[in-house]
């Protein structure tokens, strides 16, 4: 379960300082693709995921997944995702600080900082009980 949170970790820690993404941030979130997900996360996602993540206010990209390889990271959003992924800034600052990834992640999403919005009825099944199984036994 650790790795899926530190591929997560990855995908978010992309150092967004300003509302608009430079090239230089661009190029720096590219950097994660063609990079296969661990095994951990294979369970969780699909084969195929397109994931927005909003950051913020104004900070929105997406992620998309195909045969459980980053195969882009793109500015905006993608109007048909699979999973919308949430943060706040000051839970992506806790996230990008911490010496404690496993407790960091579980305050956060038990503070609502973090959120994994599924679409679709067995996705959202299927990520409401991961995260049961992350905050009851983790």
């Amino acid at each position: 379960m650790k790795k899926l949170f530190v591929i997560l970790v990855l995908l978010l820690a992309i150092p967004f300082a300003f509302a608009e993404i430079t090239e230089e941030q661009l190029q720096m979130a590219k950097s994660l693709e063609g990079q296969q997900l661990p095994e951990i996360a294979q369970k969780l996602f699909a084969k195929n995921e397109v994931i927005n993540v909003y950051m913020g206010e104004n900070q929105k990209f997406q992620v998309n997944i195909q045969s459980y390889i980053i195969m882009a990271v793109e500015e905006g959003l993608n109007p048909k995702p699979t999973i919308d992924l949430k943060i706040t800034e000051s839970g992506f600052e806790k996230l990008t600080t911490t010496q404690d990834l496993k407790t960091t992640l579980t305050e956060l999403l038990d503070s609502k900082d973090l959120k994994l919005e599924p679409h679709g009825f067995f996705k959202s099944i299927k990520f409401g009980l991961a995260k049961w199984v992350a905050t009851t036994f983790l």
